[in-house]
């Protein structure tokens, strides 16, 4: 039914890497919905947001953040880029799409 997490050859054998993916988080989402038997917005608004108070928190079906943002930097894309390590390098990551 769902491929996204197993669609793709592995980028290495098991046991000898690792990447951060959301791919948990997509499943555990979609436990969470099948369990309590509504959309996760939904769920996550009565079971978390009503009860601590959360009165500005949104749910959203894009990856836009919206102002204001504590930005986020990292030099994760050194090696893409061709940059040595000698060379000072990060870059501002706060709007990188997290899909």
């Amino acid at each position: 039914m769902y491929t996204f997490g197993t669609s793709k050859p592995l980028i290495y054998e098991p046991g000898t890497n690792w990447n951060y993916a959301h791919t948990n988080y997509v499943l555990l989402g979609l436990a969470l919905e099948k369990i309590a038997g509504m959309p996760l917005d939904e769920l996550l608004h009565k079971k978390v947001e009503v009860p601590l108070g959360l009165s500005g928190t949104q749910s959203s079906s894009t990856p836009e953040i919206p102002e204001p943002v504590l930005h986020a930097y990292t030099g994760e894309r050194r090696n893409q880029l061709g940059l040595p390590a000698t060379t000072r390098f990060m870059e501002d990551s706060s709007f990188w799409n997290p899909s």
